[in-house]
């Protein structure tokens, strides 16, 4: 059973890895660069990660057969130690842990085709590369998509307009979405700076009236 002494010295033992852990937690989110994420987020899950760091110390030393913990009852300046061991893990802990953890970046094929924009289509028809006789076919898939912006209003709709008009599985319809402003058929316009569509420029009404001829 364990007597009082013991369990006084285990409680202080609890105690200064909770302490230190949370000062080396926070010393490190005052120490991290400033991201999008609110200081007080980081701050507080910089803290929780230092103390959860060091309270797996006495793993840690247990695992290098060192008798610090049994020390410091017989050699107070030996918690000073223990303290110490726990801060410095605590401080690069978090760094450590968010290296292995980093969030991965968003699958590509999720994102609307990303290609140079401009406001005047007809300047982007004009820019794009003449095309050659055997890249003037379109595929059955690429019409609908033309055909669905001559029927829109304006003829420009939203990605996700146009993607329900066409009726095409998404990852085909964004690999030609993608060819068609390559060869200058479609453009992309902001408008008022938030809202994105595709248009259709004046080389892809072209195009498609010269299919219908």
């Amino acid at each position: 059973m364990i007597d009082i002494a013991s369990a006084n010295y285990i409680m202080l033992l609890v105690g200064i890895m909770i302490l230190s852990g949370a000062f080396g937690g926070m010393t490190s989110a005052f120490l991290r660069k400033s991201d999008d994420q609110p200081f007080l987020m980081v701050f507080f899950k910089h803290t929780f990660i230092g103390i959860a760091t060091a309270m797996i110390v006495p793993l840690i030393l247990n695992v290098v057969s060192s008798d610090l913990l049994d020390a410091g009852q017989t050699n107070p300046l030996k918690l000073f130690t223990l303290s110490g061991l726990c801060i410095f893990l605590a401080l690069f802990s978090t760094k450590f842990l968010e290296s292995i953890f980093r969030d991965r970046k968003p699958d590509e094929r999720q994102r609307p085709p990303q290609v140079p924009q401009s406001g005047d289509k007809e300047a982007r028809s004009a820019a794009a590369p003449p095309e050659t006789p055997e890249k003037t076919k379109l595929s059955e898939n690429q019409l609908k998509i033309l055909r669905a912006l001559v029927e829109a209003e304006g003829s420009k709709l939203s990605l996700a307009d146009l993607l329900k008009a066409s009726a095409i599985p998404q990852r085909e319809f964004d690999e030609i979405i993608a060819m068609l402003i390559v060869r200058g058929l479609v453009a992309q316009e902001l408008i008022e700076g938030k809202k994105l569509q595709l248009v259709l420029t004046a080389r892809g009404a072209q195009q498609l009236k010269k299919m219908y001829q």
